[in-house]
């Protein structure tokens, strides 16, 4: 019933498969007017292909260049994973010097998925660790498809794989949930401890900046102090700013075993100033 102009306007009509694809490049010199499609739907599906060529265009790039680093640094270690359409799906790397500093320094690993600004909107993900004078070096890096336990479950294996099977004792996290199953998974005989750089932050979002528990929040994270009073303390500040009921400082309660350095003193972490109060 629809006129030939009025065609490309059906609901039939507006996804550009494949086929159509196709039709349109073979067009391309003729032009599209006549091609049955409104032009913005097939300026988004050529858009897409577009993209979808140049991010693997991209990965093959990053492959090339990944192997000629081996050329320069035979020690230099990458692993790259491929989903069932033969597209970059998860890629890791270590350079001999995070080999070397990770065999002196990896006894603590920082596990860092907070860098999701780059062009292609992935997960990037940095392996670090804390020298001796307490700096900040990293050990290796990853780029990934998503934030899955699997992904994760991959990167530590291959982490730990690249660097002779050696296996940290302790692991800090931003407090992801696929990031600590997949330890769990991994690393079962490591020790987890939440990032108190992150934890101060969110203490800020979670009780809207209440500097009393905040200030209070920060010394229960560094000082080591008796359990029962570790207990009192917390349970008195809390009291005395209204935030009994606050979800927030209840999940943190439930998790201190993640952070209280009461809990922790007995365990390596060699905290910094990225990663701690101190």
């Amino acid at each position: 019933m629809a006129t030939k102009s009025s065609i490309k306007y059906l609901r039939s009509h507006r996804k550009v498969i494949d086929a159509n694809y196709a039709q349109a490049s073979t067009m391309r010199m003729a032009g599209y007017r006549n091609i049955g499609f409104v032009l913005k739907d097939l300026y988004n599906r050529v858009e897409l292909k577009e993209k979808k060529e140049t991010t693997n265009g991209d990965a093959e790039g990053a492959i090339g260049y990944f192997i000629g680093r081996t050329a320069i640094d035979p020690t230099f270690y990458f692993e790259y994973e491929v989903d069932i359409e033969g597209r970059l799906e998860n890629i890791f790397w270590i350079d001999s010097v995070g080999q070397m500093d990770y065999k002196a320094f990896g006894d603590v690993l920082v596990f860092d998925s907070t860098y999701n600004t780059n062009e292609y909107h992935k997960p990037l993900v940095v392996l670090a660790g804390v020298k001796n004078d307490f700096g900040t070096i990293i050990f290796g890096s990853a780029l990934l498809s998503e934030e899955t336990t699997e992904a994760y479950d991959w990167i530590l294996g291959t982490l730990v794989k690249a660097n002779g099977g050696k296996k940290p004792i302790s692991v800090i996290t931003d407090g992801d949930k696929s990031m600590r199953r997949a330890i769990e998974h991994v690393l079962p005989n490591a020790r987890h401890g939440l990032c108190t750089f992150h934890l101060k932050r969110n203490a800020d979002t979670g009780t809207n900046k209440y500097s009393m528990f905040t200030s209070m929040f920060a010394k229960f994270m560094k000082k080591a102090i008796p359990m029962e009073e570790f207990e009192e303390g917390w349970h008195a500040v809390v009291a005395s700013c209204g935030l009994d009921g606050n979800g927030w400082v209840k999940k943190m309660y439930a998790k201190r075993s993640l952070w209280a350095e009461t809990l922790l003193r007995e365990c390596f972490f060699c905290w910094n100033e990225k990663y701690s109060v101190v």
